[in-house]
């Protein structure tokens, strides 16, 4: 997994009918490379964006835990700099770091 630290976060996208949630980020790290999380079997997302800390479009943190202690659901937690924090629950989680 990558470091997502400084990323700038680009799309979120959740298709309904398939439960798939696509968070596509620009890395700091790697000069324009783009990545992309897939969450699949989306059960939850929380998107606030209230920017409590100001605005930014830049990742802080991000973790991937058991989501409420259930080894089958995982849940994706990032903290943006704006102080907002996304959340996704879903069965798997992927990387594809060929996104375009």
């Amino acid at each position: 997994m990558h470091d997502y630290h400084d990323a700038t976060l680009l799309t979120a996208l959740v298709t309904w009918e398939t439960g798939t949630t696509v968070l596509t980020f620009k890395l700091c790290s790697e000069s324009e490379q783009k990545v992309s999380l897939v969450i699949r079997d989306t059960t939850f997302f929380e998107w606030p964006r209230r920017f409590p800390w100001g605005k930014s479009v830049s990742v802080n943190g991000m973790k991937i835990t058991a989501a409420d202690g259930n080894d089958e659901q995982r849940q994706v937690e990032i903290e943006m700099q704006s102080g907002d924090k996304i959340i996704v629950v879903g069965k798997e989680v992927l990387e594809d770091g060929n996104a375009s």
